[in-house]
């Protein structure tokens, strides 16, 4: 281990402990790096039972562990010992850490491309909501611009037939100021403030029209 944290520091790597797990940094990634010596597990028979003791095995094994698709392992063998080894290891843990920069470097180009399109299309979706907002407000000021016409054709069919009747009297006559005032109030062209009516919102009586009319047309 001496040997290749001194390895590591002549290629410009690093060496961290944390909570007790160490860690070569090498192109800013941490690789997980272990040095264990292989134990023997022999069996030892009792009088009743047999039981099983771990024995050291003289035999050096070297892990790396980046994730679950890089893992590496490398042990005292008959050819070669670990320190003869180091050359492959720091190989492999370069090797290793080049992808996992490069995996790193597409997962946040995705994320960020992700990020974008998500702020792309929330833009649109507020732009279709206005574009909604305001067409349904022009079909509603039709709307109520047609049932102002209506209204003023019934409010001077209204005032002739009294006249022709001559029934023209001061009650009926202050009707029609009234439904005339209120008739301004709901034109869409024109919307004259009424103190009695602030806060009623005028097309609630489209809407309210328009359940009436569901009741009779599904």
């Amino acid at each position: 281990m001496n040997a290749l944290i001194k390895l590591l520091h002549k290629r410009g790597h690093d060496i961290v402990v944390e909570e007790y797990i160490t860690y070569a940094i090498i192109f800013d990634e941490k690789i997980n790096i272990k040095c264990r010596e292989k134990s023997k597990r022999v069996m030892v028979k009792k009088e009743r039972w047999t039981n099983y003791e771990y024995h050291p095995s003289g035999i050096l094994k070297f892990k790396m562990d980046a994730d679950y698709s890089a893992t590496k392992k490398w042990t005292d063998n008959k050819n070669e010992l670990l320190e003869e080894q180091l050359v492959k290891i720091l190989t492999k843990l370069e090797l290793t850490a080049k992808e996992l920069k490069k995996e790193r470097i597409e997962r946040e180009e995705r994320r960020k491309r992700y990020l974008e399109e998500q702020k792309i299309e929330q833009q649109l979706q507020a732009l279709r909501d206005k574009e909604l907002k305001a067409m349904k407000s022009l079909f509603k000021d039709m709307k109520r611009h047609e049932m102002t016409t209506q209204l003023r054709s019934y409010i001077q069919d209204f005032k002739r037939y009294h006249e022709s009747k001559g029934e023209l009297t001061e009650e009926i006559l202050k009707w029609l100021e009234w439904a005339n005032e209120k008739i301004e109030w709901f034109d869409p062209m024109i919307e004259k403030e009424i103190l009695l009516l602030k806060g009623i919102k005028r097309n609630s009586f489209i809407e309210s029209q328009e359940k009436h009319s569901s009741m009779f047309y599904p």
